[in-house]
C-alpha cells in the first residue's frame, strides 16, 4: 500500500467506564496451556481474561514479578478469513458501517486499519515502521498502541472519536487508527478485544504474559506457570 503513517489521537479526556475488578491467582506449577485451562476451570473459573488496562494492572500484580505465565488467550483458527475486526479501545464495538473504501478491507496479512487523507479507509500491514503524528520516531501499529496507552488513553477507536477527525487535515497520506483484524479468543468465551502484544508478529497459538505486562505467543505444549481468574471481587 506504499508508505503509511501513524495517527495517535489525544484521548486523555475520554475515560473507560468503571468495571468490577477481576481477581487473579498465580499458579506456580508449570503446565501446558490446555492443562492450565483444565486446572483453572476445575479450581477457579478459567484461565485469565483481561478486559482493559485496569485488569492488566491486576494481572501484573498477581504475577508478582514473574515474566512468563500463560493467560487465557488462544488463536482460534489458522484460516486468515476466520477473524474479526476490533477496535483497540475495548469498550468500543466494531461496526460494518466503518468508513472503508468500497474495495476494502481486502488483503490477507493486512490486519490494521489506516485512515486515508481525503478518502475512505484501507487495511494495511501492521508491522511496517511509520512516523507518529505526535512523535517523530518510527513506530509499528503495536508500538503506536503502546505509546497511546502509556501517554494518553488508546489509539483512536469508534465513530464518536472518528467524528473528531477531519481527514483533510492529516499531515500525511496514510495514518494508522485503532482497527485491527484478529483470530484470537478468550478461554472463557469473553468478547473482550483487549490485546497487549509485544510484537506485531505472533506465530504461535497461545498467549503468555511477559516483561512489563506485554504478551507474547508461544507453543501451547510448553509448560509454564499460569494465571487463573476467579471472578469479580465483590462476588467471591
Amino acid at each position: 500500500m506504499g508508505q503509511t503513517l501513524l495517527l495517535s489521537v489525544l484521548l486523555s479526556q475520554l475515560c473507560l467506564p468503571a468495571s468490577l475488578d477481576l481477581v487473579y491467582r498465580l499458579i506456580a506449577e508449570p503446565m501446558t496451556w490446555f492443562d492450565a485451562q483444565t486446572h483453572c476451570r476445575q479450581h477457579y473459573l478459567d484461565l485469565a481474561t483481561v478486559r482493559d488496562v485496569k485488569d492488566l494492572k491486576g494481572l501484573k500484580a498477581a504475577a508478582n514479578g514473574l515474566t512468563d505465565a500463560w493467560i487465557g488467550l488462544r488463536r482460534t483458527s489458522d484460516n486468515v478469513f476466520d477473524g474479526k475486526w476490533y477496535w483497540s479501545q475495548p469498550t468500543v464495538k466494531y461496526s460494518e458501517t466503518e468508513p472503508w473504501d468500497r474495495t476494502q478491507p481486502n488483503n490477507v496479512n493486512e490486519n490494521c486499519g489506516i485512515a486515508v487523507k481525503n478518502g475512505p479507509w484501507h487495511d494495511g500491514p501492521c508491522g511496517c515502521s511509520n512516523t507518529n503524528v505526535l512523535v517523530t520516531e518510527p513506530r509499528s501499529w503495536v508500538g503506536a498502541q503502546q505509546f497511546c496507552r502509556r501517554h494518553h488513553t488508546d489509539l483512536m477507536s469508534g465513530k464518536d472519536q472518528r467524528s473528531l477527525l477531519d481527514p483533510s487535515t492529516l499531515p500525511h497520506q496514510w495514518c494508522f487508527v485503532g482497527l485491527f483484524w484478529d483470530q484470537w479468543g478468550w478461554s472463557d468465551g469473553s468478547e473482550s478485544s483487549f490485546r497487549n502484544w509485544n510484537s506485531d508478529v505472533n506465530p504461535h497459538k497461545c498467549a503468555a504474559l511477559r516483561d512489563e505486562g506485554l504478551w507474547e505467543s508461544d507453543d501451547c505444549g510448553l509448560k509454564k506457570s499460569f494465571i487463573c481468574h476467579i471472578g469479580n471481587r465483590n462476588n467471591n
